[in-house]
């Protein structure tokens, strides 16, 4: 099995990294090794922390359902960046801290991280989630509430959940962070389901998005307008300010939770605008669907996605994950940039010298502002006033990429019609041991780094590189790397003697130190 993780690098013919144009041709992989003690999770999630560019993993997964290892115990992970492509991994806490006395690792559940804040909400244990869960056997134990990592004083929180519609119970959808609205920013959910959603009717449906304040510690479910999606998962979000003002947050395929022919039809784009919670659909012909892969914002307009499985093999029997990863990716080595401005997909990333411009939104998002109020409806008073308190940089060029992700004259209507073929297929590309698409968020924090020196990045070019055109596979992922568990029960509550099995026990902060001698992880 591959255990790596993968950065995607360009540099100099002296081999200084820096920022430049590349194209999904001209760009390099470059991998580090894991520790065979650093867990090698589906299901997945990272948190990256920009102040000491470090990246968090291990506190959420589970083993995939083909490892016949044991599962790994409970503790927190780093891997540090070196600025090169490169980095070290240590133990960030060790496995007998009484943080995880209260804390277990969840499979399926919501992370993201902003504002020097990691969450991990929802989510569920199996007896391949960490050495606590073992005796778990077949069913799976739905987990309420949320972890809260704090990156300044490394203590983890566990912080009850009952606003939402959720009552914090939640799976497979996603977590995003603005940072741009709040006095703290604010983390915006989007799909999944309650626990032991098994019926497509129990999806919950985009057309409400819960809202979370880290200042305040408040929930609220907001009502949004325009082109709702239909309910999926395996979707992914990233985020971009513009220069009006606004907040786009971008989400890119998904499935319905069946493979085939019904899966097609997700090959789709929408793109939410904050304050005015309005999403439009971006028009284009759904030929090649891509889930469980990875989106993120890399500078200006640019949107850079990766890998994913491809959801529209009609392979039905036991070798179906095998199936997802043998089809060639449309996108030459898994990768492609969706400009948000131009509202297509382009096969380069292009950079240029400090502040040569700035991104602006799509003609069709600023017509919306120009006939309709800024704000929407708003569901409670107290929301609105979270999003009152604004964080803007004072060029959008300068602004910070969020975490968690276009065609030439292709305009983006309130119907569903089909417009240009632009092809946005999805197969995988790369992987990173058995994490799949997410851990790949990673892979270009190197970027984000790059581009936070530079701070000026210009909007790319119409090219047709990224359309679809059948080749060789670019990098295959391991059998191991399935993006889900199937075939086990569930249990609804907790079982007996599993109090401390719930992310949400008795609210205390458990003060977790830096393991002092390393853990023997880093290399």
């Amino acid at each position: 099995m591959v255990r790596q993780m993968v950065q995607l690098r360009q540099t100099h013919l002296d081999g200084a990294p820096d920022i430049l144009d590349w194209t999904n041709e001209t760009v390099t992989y470059k991998s580090t090794t894991k520790p065979d003690d650093v867990p090698n999770l589906t299901g997945t999630g990272l948190w990256y922390n920009e102040d000491d560019n470090i990246v968090y993993s291990g506190f959420a997964g589970s083993l995939s359902k083909f490892s016949s290892r044991d599962p790994y115990p409970m503790g927190l992970w780093l891997f540090e960046l070196d600025g090169s492509g490169g980095g070290s991994w240590d133990v960030a806490i060790q496995s007998t801290n009484t943080a995880f006395d209260s804390i277990t690792r969840a499979y399926m559940s919501l992370s993201a991280y902003g504002g020097g804040t990691g969450l991990m909400l929802g989510g569920a244990s199996t007896l391949k989630s960490s050495t606590g869960t073992e005796d778990l056997d077949q069913t799976i134990l739905p987990l309420r509430g949320m972890v809260a990592f704090n990156m300044t004083t490394k203590t983890l929180t566990n912080v009850t959940v009952n606003e939402p519609r959720f009552h914090g119970r939640i799976e497979e959808g996603r977590l995003h962070y603005v940072p741009v609205f709040g006095p703290k920013g604010a983390f915006v959910v989007m799909g999944g389901g309650p626990e032991q959603f098994t019926e497509y009717s129990d999806f919950f449906s985009f057309d409400i998005v819960s809202i979370y304040d880290p200042d305040s510690g408040q929930w609220w479910d907001q009502k949004t307008t325009g082109n709702t999606p239909d309910a999926r998962k395996g979707f992914f979000l990233s985020g971009v300010a513009s220069v009006n003002g606004t907040y786009k947050i971008f989400m890119y395929g998904g499935y319905p939770g069946t493979t085939g022919t019904d899966a097609i039809a997700y090959d789709q784009v929408f793109i939410l605008t904050l304050p005015a919670f309005h999403r439009i659909q971006v028009d284009y012909l759904a030929e090649h669907p891509r889930r469980e892969h990875t989106c993120t914002a890399v500078g200006g307009s640019q949107i850079l996605t990766l890998g994913g499985f491809d959801s529209s093999t009609t392979d039905q029997t036991a070798t179906n994950y095998q199936s997802m990863l043998e089809s060639a990716d449309p996108f030459k080595q898994g990768i492609c940039i969706f400009n948000m401005t131009s509202l297509e997909f382009q096969d380069g990333y292009k950079a240029d010298s400090l502040n040569a411009s700035t991104y602006t939104s799509f003609e069709l998002i600023q017509f919306y502002y120009l006939q309709n109020d800024r704000e929407p409806s708003w569901n409670a008073t107290s929301l609105k006033r979270v999003f009152s308190t604004t964080n803007f940089p004072t060029s959008s060029s300068s602004s910070a990429p969020s975490s968690s992700s276009t065609a030439a004259s292709s305009q983006a209507t309130d119907s569903t019609s089909s417009g240009p073929t632009l092809r946005p297929a999805g197969i995988v590309g790369v992987v990173i041991g058995s994490v799949a698409g997410v851990a790949l968020i990673a892979g270009m924090l190197l970027f984000y780094r790059q581009w936070r020196r530079a701070r000026g990045l210009r909007t790319v070019t119409s090219d047709d590189d990224c359309y679809w055109r059948p080749q060789d596979i670019p990098a295959e992922l391991h059998g191991d790397g399935t993006a889900e568990l199937h075939a086990q029960g569930r249990v609804a509550e907790l079982q007996s003697g599993r109090g401390g099995m719930t992310h949400e026990k008795d609210g205390r902060e458990v003060a977790a130190e830096l393991a002092a001698d390393g853990g023997g992880a880093r290399r």
